[in-house]
C-alpha cells in the first residue's frame, strides 16, 4: 500500500523558481533571473549611487534606511505582485515602496533598464539622508534631473527631458497609433508664461499618501530646468548660500535670491530662460518623439565618466530556497494594501507546513499583525521566527517594532529590555539605520534613561536630518534630562515646521517651557527675638552651605549664621548659610 511521504504547499511554478540573493557593497538583490542579471542590477544601483555622489559633490553617502531590491525575470510574475492602477497592474516596469522599517524596490527584468523607472524616487531617498532640508523646488528639480540618467558601459548620460513620452505607441502586433501623452517638460517650458521665481521657491509640493501626483506641471518643469542650469554652470554652492539665508537667517526670498546668486529677479529670469532656449537638443528630441519609430532614449546633454564598470563591481551570490524566496516576495507584497490579503494567505500557507516554514514568513506575518494592532499575535509569530533563526536582524527589528506599538494608547509596554537588546543586534547589522537608533532612544527614555536616550536620538537625527519626528522626540528627551536650553533650541526650529502637527506641538511645549525650567526653590524661615525673617533660596542647590554637605528642607530648630541680600524689612534672598 503506497503512502504520501510529504509535499510542499507551493504552486508548481513557485516551487520551480530558483532564487538567489546577490549582494554588493550597498545593495541586496533577491532575483529569480540568475546570477548574471542579479549582478547587473546590483552594479547598476551602485553606479546610480556613485553618480548621485558626483552630482552633489558628496564623497560619503549615507543610506539610513535599508533597501531590499527584488528583481523579477518575467512580465507574468511581476504583474502578480505589482500595485494596481484602476484595477490593473501598473504599467511601470519598476516600483518603489517606502515604509517605516525599510525600502522595497521591485523591478521587471523583462523590460530593459527597468531601474530607470525609479530614478526619481531613488534620488529623493538619497537626498533625504545626504542633503539638508530644502524647499520643494530643489528636491523635485534635482530628482527630475537625476531621472534623466541613462547608463552606458562607460558613461552616465544626463540632461534629457525625463517626462518626454513617445507620440506613438506600438501594440503587440507591431501596429503604431498616436498616443495621448501628457505634455513634456520641454513643451511646458516653451510656453512664455513661467512662475515668478519667488512663487516657485515658496511653493509647497502637495504629497498625498506618499504620492507626488503628476510631474507634468510647470512647478516640476521650472524646478527641473533651474537645477539643470545650476549643475551646468557649477553653481550648486550658491544653492547652499540661498538656503542658509532663507532657512537659518530668515531673509525674504527675493532678497536671498539676489544675495546668493548675485542677480536681480529680472536678471535671473532672463538667464534661466536664455539657458533653456540654448538647449536645442531638447527641442530636437521633442520633434523626434512626435514621429513614429523613434528611439525611446532621449538626448544626452552632459556626460559623467563612470567611476567603475558593471564588471568592476564585486558581488556575492547565495541560493535561497523556493519557500524563503516566496516568503520574501510576499513580505514585500504586504506593503501594498490591495495585495495584503492575498500575501497573508500565502504566508499562512507557508508556515502551516514545516517543510516550507521559515523565519521570514513568520516575521512577515508579525508585521501584518502589528499593522492591525494585534501585538500579542505578532509576538507569537516573532517567537517562532526566533526559534528558526535567532540572528535574523529583521526578526529583531520586528520584536522592537512590536514592543514599541504595544505601548500605544497607554497600554503596558511588552518586552522593553528585549527591545533594547534586539535593537543593538539590528544596529550591528545596519550601522547607519536611523529608525533603529530612534527606537532605541525611545526605549531608553521609556525605561528612565534620559541621557542615554539623548545619545541614541542624536545619532538618529544626524543620520536622518530631515525627520522632524526624530527632532521632536529628541526635544522631549532633553526635557526629561532637564537640558532646557537644548530643548528650547530644538523646539524653536520645529515651530517653523511646514508640518502643522509638529509646529503646533512645538509651540505648545515652548509655552510650557518656562514653568518646566524653574530652578528648585525654597523659603527659609529664621526665627529670633520674637521675629521671623523669610529668605528665598531661588536655587537652593547653588546656595553656599557651611557645616553640612548640602542644603536641606528638613532643617528645624538649627542655630545658623546667614549671609543674605535684604528685600523688605523682614525678607530677602539667601546667599549662604552656616550651621552650628
Amino acid at each position: 500500500m503506497a503512502s504520501v511521504a510529504g509535499s510542499l504547499c507551493l504552486p508548481v511554478h513557485a516551487a520551480d523558481q530558483q532564487w538567489l540573493r546577490v549582494s554588493s557593497d550597498h545593495f541586496i538583490v533577491l532575483t529569480d533571473a540568475g546570477d548574471k542579471q542579479g549582478h547587473e542590477v546590483a552594479a547598476r544601483f551602485e553606479q546610480m549611487r556613485a553618480v548621485f555622489g558626483q552630482l552633489l559633490m558628496r564623497g560619503r553617502l549615507r543610506m539610513a534606511e535599508p533597501i531590499q531590491i527584488i528583481a523579477i525575470r518575467n512580465d507574468k510574475d511581476y504583474a502578480q505582485i505589482a500595485p494596481l492602477v484602476n484595477g490593473d497592474p501598473t504599467q511601470a516596469p519598476a516600483f518603489f515602496l517606502a515604509g517605516e522599517d525599510r525600502i522595497f524596490i521591485v523591478l521587471n527584468l523583462f523590460v530593459p533598464d527597468s531601474w530607470r523607472a525609479i530614478e526619481h524616487s531613488f534620488a529623493h531617498y538619497l537626498l533625504n539622508y545626504n542633503y539638508p532640508p530644502t524647499q520643494p523646488w530643489f528636491d523635485e528639480g534635482f530628482a527630475e534631473y537625476f531621472s534623466s540618467l541613462y547608463l552606458t558601459p562607460k558613461a552616465a548620460e544626463l540632461g534629457g527631458d525625463p517626462e518626454l513620452n513617445p507620440g506613438f505607441v506600438t501594440d503587440v502586433l507591431g501596429n503604431q497609433t498616436q498616443s495621448a501623452a501628457p505634455k513634456s517638460l520641454t513643451e511646458i517650458l516653451s510656453n512664455p508664461v513661467w512662475l515668478t521665481w519667488p512663487d516657485l521657491f515658496e511653493m509647497k509640493n502637495r504629497v498625498v499618501n506618499g504620492q507626488e501626483g503628476t510631474h507634468h506641471t510647470l512647478f516640476y518643469a521650472q524646478s527641473w530646468i533651474f537645477v539643470h542650469y545650476l549643475l551646468s554652470r557649477e553653481r550648486l554652492p550658491d544653492v547652499g548660500k540661498y538656503f542658509d539665508l532663507v532657512e537659518n537667517q530668515k531673509v525674504p526670498t527675493a532678497q536671498a535670491i539676489q544675495q546668493a546668486f548675485g542677480m536681480t529677479l529680472a536678471q535671473l529670469d532672463k538667464e534661466v530662460k536664455d539657458y533653456f532656449k540654448s538647449l536645442t537638443p531638447l527641442k530636437d528630441a521633442l520633434g523626434t518623439a512626435q514621429q513614429s519609430n523613434h528611439s525611446p532614449v532621449g538626448p544626452s546633454l552632459s556626460q559623467l565618466a563612470l567611476p567603475f564598470s558593471v564588471d568592476d563591481v564585486a558581488t556575492s551570490a547565495k541560493s535561497v530556497s523556493p519557500a524563503e524566496g516566496q516568503a520574501l516576495v510576499n513580505e514585500m507584497a504586504l506593503r501594498i494594501p490591495e495585495r495584503r490579503g492575498k500575501a497573508i494567505e500565502k504566508l499562512e500557507a507557508l508556515v502551516s507546513d514545516e517543510k516550507t516554514e521559515t523565519a521570514v514568513a513568520h516575521r512577515a506575518l508579525a508585521w501584518a499583525y502589528v499593522q492591525k494592532g494585534e501585538t500579542n499575535h505578532a509576538f507569537e509569530e516573532l517567537n517562532e521566527a526566533i526559534r528558526l533563526n535567532s540572528t535574523d536582524a529583521w526578526v529583531r527589528m520586528g520584536l522592537a517594532s512590536a514592543a514599541y506599538h504595544s505601548g500605544e494608547r497607554g497600554a503596558k509596554i511588552q518586552g522593553l529590555a528585549n527591545m533594547m537588546e534586539s535593537l543593538h543586534i539590528v544596529i550591528q547589522e545596519f550601522p547607519d539605520y536611523a529608525e533603529a537608533y530612534d527606537m532605541l532612544g525611545w526605549a531608553r527614555l521609556t525605561g528612565g534613561g534620559a541621557n542615554a536616550a539623548i545619545e541614541a536620538m542624536k545619532q538618529a537625527v544626524e543620520l536622518n536630518p530631515r525627520n522632524e519626528d526624530y527632532r521632536l522626540r529628541l526635544a522631549r528627551a532633553y526635557l526629561a534630562a532637564k537640558k532646557f536650553a537644548e530643548a528650547k533650541a530644538t523646539l524653536e526650529r520645529l515651530k517653523q515646521s511646514q508640518n502643522p502637527q509638529i509646529a503646533e506641538t512645538s509651540k505648545k511645549i515652548l509655552i510650557d517651557l518656562p514653568f518646566l525650567d524653574r530652578q528648585p526653590e525654597a523659603v527659609l524661615r529664621i526665627t529670633g527675638e520674637g521675629k521671623t525673617l523669610k529668605l528665598l533660596a531661588a536655587d537652593y542647590k547653588s546656595v553656599a552651605v557651611i557645616g553640612a554637605d548640602e542644603f536641606s528642607c528638613s532643617w528645624k530648630s538649627v542655630p545658623v549664621n546667614l549671609n543674605y541680600r535684604a528685600g523688605g524689612k523682614m525678607d530677602g534672598d539667601l546667599v549662604s548659610i552656616e550651621l552650628h
